[in-house]
């Protein structure tokens, strides 16, 4: 894949986690969150993996999760994407 293809892929893979998390899709989730995730809330707070699941399977239910623009840099084999995501939980 080329650099754009790269960008548009991320892109289609968080739209993606949005989606699992309004709906509560935890098997989509497994497969969009690699094992060693650091999931960093905006109070800084960290989940692994395990923890980051766990919350979407019952601690909070995600009634909107919106990402604005996302902007994807691509350095070699990784990339980094970084954006406002703005959700409504109960």
């Amino acid at each position: 894949m080329n650099e754009a293809e790269v960008q548009r892929e991320i892109v289609r893979l968080e739209q993606a986690r949005c989606r699992a998390l309004v709906e509560a899709d935890i098997d989509s989730l497994q497969k969009l969150v690699s094992d060693d995730v650091v999931h960093v809330h905006a109070n800084g707070k960290t989940d692994d993996r395990h923890a980051y699941l766990a919350m979407v399977d019952g601690q909070i239910r995600f009634l909107e999760a919106n990402r604005e623009a996302l902007d994807v840099r691509v350095y070699g084999d990784t990339a980094i994407a970084t954006g406002r995501l703005d959700q409504v939980i109960e």
